[in-house]
């Protein structure tokens, strides 16, 4: 098409820009994720990301959308159905906006789990989707198979994010099968690729600010390399808005997933973000025209930005060596490792010496303690289940949320002789906890299973932690116990108010 026929066509259309070119970009940019999907599934790689323009999430089956032409995420998706026979498959959509050309296309697919974040602001940001909600769980056999967590206000952090990691996704994930800095993708992307043998397949999206987007695409790579990760700035606390999005989405989800089971969740009727109905008139949506970089924001704050990120990134990333792993064991059991993890003998063990509030400790142990718990000394009391092999509910409930509002600067993991937890949650919990500390991470096997020590040293030198089976529920009892400690150390853990009733507590304060 002409010049002048591209520019009709484009006319037609609110958020689609034509080229003389577009048609052959979208068709590369569709391919290159198909490359990535076809080297990740072949096990060429054991992950990848696409660098790729023009995006797809908006787009769907019969119209381009948003300056989206080919949706290359769902195309990707059913390409690994019908080429690989896959039958679950995780789709995790982190842009702004939210991607309604993915939700459209397996809204009714049990066999796609599509989660999204996104600015929503009740309706008032684009796409204006009432289907952009909470409440849009899915149709027919796929209910509960679409999870939105929609935000209410801008200035979304860290914390808000990994909340809802922590509070929402990962424990569906697991059984199933805005204002964030850019090192906040690097935490997210470590803990998706805990998820199918960490297969993942990262394809780039929207972007609108360019040193944004390279600084955090490069933070998601360094992840994808399982590179040690930069601590969380800021303090890790959700905010309201974001503690509300997470509390409708739990209860929305409740009857569609088992480790929502014997959570008190109901949905927040009287959100703190709701403006009153003079702020309404103002905020009442009008037409939005394309427009030039220049006129869309503010030339100042572009500025402001670049000066942030500059002196931000160069505050929070520090040359670590590449790795990472060694190994102190006695001779008896010098054979059970490789070679490339051992260190030698004799090294100079100082003393170390430390207070009480400059540790935290949390104890998982079978049997009740009597021992009162702290803010820096907690007694995890988990019993043994033999028909489950899970530990989510403490893992995702619990542990992680305590530990990323810690910030450690170092993690000690210690494996004791009695330790009543199965070999794959206790390789699940070390693979998460990497995460954390630079990815100084230590860890203290005492007289157990040959087995353990093995699967612990691969974890730590970089392997995947093996496939959970057929999930189920933790037991009550257990459950019971993690609801309790997240109410008594609610105030001094800010993370763990995302959870239970504990939303309209802190609301009533």
């Amino acid at each position: 098409m002409e010049k002048e026929e591209l520019q009709k066509v484009s006319a037609e259309y609110d958020a689609v820009y034509f080229h003389q070119t577009t048609y052959r970009c979208a068709k590369l940019a569709v391919g290159a994720t198909l490359q990535l999907v076809d080297a990740v599934l072949s096990g060429k790689t054991h992950n990848g990301l696409t660098l790729i323009r023009p995006p797809g999430h908006h787009s769907q089956r019969s119209a381009a959308n948003g300056f989206c032409i080919f949706n290359n995420v769902a195309i990707a998706a059913k390409y690994a159905q019908r080429k690989y026979g896959l039958q679950r498959i995780l789709i995790v959509d982190w842009d702004v906006h939210h991607g309604q050309g993915i939700q459209y296309a397996f809204d009714d697919e049990p066999s796609v789990l599509y989660f999204s974040w996104h600015r929503f602001e009740h309706q008032r940001f684009w796409p204006w989707l009432s289907e952009s909600n909470y409440d849009a769980v899915g149709q027919g056999k796929g209910r509960g198979f679409t999870i939105n967590v929609p935000w209410n206000q801008v200035g979304m952090g860290n914390s808000d994010y990994l909340a809802a990691f922590l509070h929402v996704l990962l424990p569906i994930a697991f059984e199933g099968q805005m204002k964030a800095t850019p090192e906040c993708f690097s935490h997210l992307t470590h803990f998706l690729m805990n998820l199918a043998n960490g297969k993942l397949c990262a394809v780039l999206e929207g972007g609108y600010h360019l040193r944004s987007l390279s600084e955090s695409v490069c933070m998601t790579l360094k992840a994808l390399l399982g590179d040690p990760l930069p601590p969380l700035s800021g303090e890790i606390m959700p905010c309201l808005s974001a503690r509300e999005s997470i509390q409708n989405v739990r209860a929305a989800h409740k009857s569609y997933w088992k480790c929502l089971t014997y959570e008190d969740v109901t949905p927040v009727q009287d959100l703190s973000t709701v403006p009153c109905q003079a702020e309404e008139a103002e905020l009442t949506q009008t037409n939005v025209e394309l427009l030039s970089p220049q006129e869309v924001g503010d030339v100042n704050e572009v500025i402001k930005m670049d000066r942030f990120l500059e002196t931000h990134m160069k505050s929070i990333l520090s040359l670590k060596p590449p790795i990472k792993t060694a190994a102190a064991v006695d001779e008896s059991g010098i054979h059970l490792l490789p070679p490339t993890v051992h260190i030698p003998k004799g090294l100079d063990m100082k003393e170390f010496k430390t207070t009480i509030s400059k540790v935290l400790l949390i104890n998982i142990c079978a049997k009740h303690s009597e021992q009162v718990n702290t803010k820096h000394n907690i007694s995890l009391n988990w019993k043994e289940d033999p028909k489950t092999n899970n530990f989510f509910s403490a893992t995702f409930g619990f542990i992680l949320p305590v530990a990323y509002s810690y910030q450690p600067n170092l993690t000690i993991v210690i494996v004791a002789p009695n330790q009543n937890l199965g070999k794959n949650r206790i390789s699940l919990l070390i693979s998460l906890l990497q995460g954390l500390a630079e990815s100084q991470i230590l860890a203290v096997i005492q007289d157990t299973e040959e087995k353990i020590m093995q699967d612990i040293a691969n974890i730590l030198a970089g392997d995947f932690i093996p496939h959970f089976e057929n999930f189920a529920p933790d037991l009550q009892e257990n459950v019971e116990v993690i609801k309790e400690l997240r109410a008594q150390f609610q105030q001094e853990w800010k993370l763990l108010q995302c959870s239970g009733n504990q939303l309209e507590m802190n609301k009533n304060k």
